[in-house]
């Protein structure tokens, strides 16, 4: 929240409501949106599905409701087998359990089971090119985090250093390709 805010261009900053809340318990808010954005969350949860019920449901009519997700599977490939036989739970568990790491390309169904509607589903690819923008991974992963990096005891002051060096040395030099693992984008309107 704190990066978004930051970066929240200043002419939009009082028109912009920022709100964190438990994504299962969003009817609390009391309030509904015009838009929400959800990067890169849904391969984390438990209940998709609900969370997705949930963000339909704040959602103003005709609101728009933007989803990304990362091409991720192959994290979640391996053991071949599983440790636990495998028990018949409910639906809403077994989808949180037999998670795959393709959220993102599920994405347009399980939206289409809300009420909401899909109107644009894609893959990108994101390649860092502009300077500034290079810039900003070393604001997000370095400096953004370092509080946290080193307060949880992730890593102490001198890694904390080197990854910072390291990463900028990459970023400032014009002759290295900076691109991300491909991810899913979904475009939604909430259904009248």
């Amino acid at each position: 929240m704190k990066a978004a805010k930051t970066r929240c261009p200043e002419h939009l900053k009082n028109r912009v409501e920022w709100v964190v809340a438990d994504i299962y318990e969003l009817e609390k808010l009391n309030k509904t949106f015009d838009m929400v954005y959800c990067r890169f969350v849904l391969h984390h949860i438990h209940k998709p599905r609900l969370a997705l019920t949930e963000i339909s449901q704040v959602l103003k009519p005709d609101g728009i409701f933007i989803g990304i997700e990362g091409i991720i599977n192959y994290a979640y490939s391996y053991p071949e087998q599983t440790a636990w036989p495998q028990l018949n739970f409910p639906i809403e568990v077994a989808e949180g359990e037999n998670r795959n790491g393709n959220i993102g390309k599920m994405l347009p169904n399980l939206i289409n089971q809300t009420h909401m509607k899909c109107i644009d589903a894609s893959i990108y690819q994101p390649i860092l090119i502009d300077p500034d923008v290079r810039q900003l991974l070393l604001q997000n992963e370095c400096i953004d985090n370092k509080e946290y990096l080193i307060s949880d005891c992730h890593m102490g002051e001198i890694e904390w250093q080197k990854k910072y060096d390291g990463l900028k040395a990459c970023i400032d030099d014009k002759s290295i390709l900076i691109g991300f693992y491909a991810a899913n984008f979904t475009a939604s309107r909430k259904v009248k």
